[in-house]
């Protein structure tokens, strides 16, 4: 019986994961913890600093005198910085053969609990499909690459790269899952400078995912579970 109610436990711990982890296509606009595809944040195209309600802001953090782009003609991608590439976070050598990294820094007054964040435009290599300047023409590391910093810790960076499927298939969705549920108070988005072309290193945010909500049947079945175990435990010291 314990070994019985043993493996419902794990079966149920297991459900949770699975759910958890499942996140194979973007979400819907207006569907996000926080959506940077939703017509309020519209009015963001072209400030250096946005917030439609107070509590999430979006700063064009650099290069100095940059301001934020808001991609929602065609394909809609989220929030970018004018710059390089007009619409979206990159690197790029200025006319005087400078390099300009563009930073896109959130902040969310109190914290929020997210678990990972969705991207847009972010390839993995380049081809005939994709105009040229919306593909990474390097090769190491493979796919355009990028980076989170939360909550300000640049000792533990979250780095990420373009994925097989993204080229000429979809809109260069990727999600970045964060490892776990973390209240964020501030994300920091930055580009990671490989062997391509500069010029060829970009994306857009799209939004952040909210901590997962256990599903109430899953969550009923691990605590028969727990439970039972509690009862062979009492039985077992009697």
């Amino acid at each position: 019986m314990k070994k019985f109610l043993m493996v419902v436990v794990s079966i149920a711990f297991g459900a949770i994961l699975a759910g958890n982890a499942m996140a194979a296509t973007i979400p819907n606009v207006g569907d996000l913890a926080v959506d940077f595809r939703t017509s309020a944040w519209y009015p963001a195209n072209g400030q250096s600093s946005f917030s439609p309600d107070g509590i999430v802001t979006a700063t064009a953090a650099s290069p100095q005198g940059a301001f934020l782009f808001q991609d929602n003609v065609e394909k809609v991608d989220g929030l970018g910085i004018l710059g390089g590439e007009n619409d979206e976070i990159d690197s790029y050598k200025d006319i005087y053969g400078n390099i300009r990294n563009e930073t896109l820094q959130v902040y969310i007054d109190g914290g929020m609990c997210l678990s990972g964040v969705w991207l847009t435009d972010i390839f993995l290599s380049y081809n005939l499909l994709n105009s040229p300047k919306e593909n990474y023409t390097g090769s190491n590391p493979a796919g355009e690459p990028g980076r989170v910093v939360l909550n300000g810790d640049i000792a533990h960076p979250i780095d990420f790269f373009g994925k097989q499927g993204n080229d000429g298939i979809s809109n260069g969705e990727l999600y970045v899952d964060f490892g776990g549920s973390i209240l964020v108070t501030s994300a920091l988005f930055s580009v990671l400078q490989g062997d391509g072309s500069y010029a060829n290193i970009e994306y857009s945010v799209a939004g952040f995912e909210g901590c997962p909500v256990p599903e109430p049947a899953t969550m009923l079945l691990l605590g028969f579970g727990l439970a039972g175990l509690a009862g062979v435990r009492r039985r077992m010291q009697s």
